[in-house]
């Protein structure tokens, strides 16, 4: 496994209507070596579920 070269840091609060198409651009790109801290600051509406979502899709 490669250590990571870009670390991008996402601020998440209260953007739960565009999140999924934030993290899905992430997952087109071509450059692999990368990794995405999505950072949810007590967002209340659904972006923790949305970042749930994703992490199970990711991590398993």
């Amino acid at each position: 496994m490669l250590v990571p070269r870009v670390a991008v840091v996402l601020p998440v609060y209260n953007v739960a209507l565009y999140l999924a198409e934030c993290l899905d651009a992430f997952s087109r790109q071509l450059y692999e070596n990368f990794v995405v801290y999505a950072i949810n600051d007590g967002s209340t509406d659904d972006s923790a579920d949305v970042l749930s979502k994703y992490e199970k899709n990711i991590v398993g």
